[in-house]
């Protein structure tokens, strides 16, 4: 049997942080243009925490929502109301530009 192939996509993940937030992102292509990309919001705050030793340093994650922008169209997913939400929406708008700039050179 033999089996013929159609299409190739291939699946990238990675990161981002901006002044806004950190973006998990991941995104296909087929090797010639951007199909889809999906980005998960979170914001990322300094917060004390209490230890045996005192009260130490560190980096807290919380999710906030999704951003998936597929064949020219963005949607969103599960974000609380918030006034950030435009500056998540820009960020998020950067990354696809930036994907598509990368993706074609």
């Amino acid at each position: 049997m033999e089996i013929k192939t159609n299409s190739t996509r291939v699946i990238y993940n990675g990161e981002t942080t901006t002044a806004n937030a950190k973006y998990y992102i991941e995104y296909e292509t087929d090797g010639k243009e951007l199909k889809r990309v999906n980005a998960s919001v979170n914001k990322v705050e300094e917060v004390e925490f209490p230890m045996e030793e005192g009260m130490q340093k560190g980096v807290q994650e919380t999710p906030l929502g999704g951003i998936y922008y597929e064949n020219g169209y963005y949607t969103m997913s599960n974000f609380p109301e918030s006034e950030e939400l435009p500056k998540y929406i820009s960020d998020a708008i950067q990354i696809v530009k930036q994907i598509k700039e990368d993706a074609s050179a």
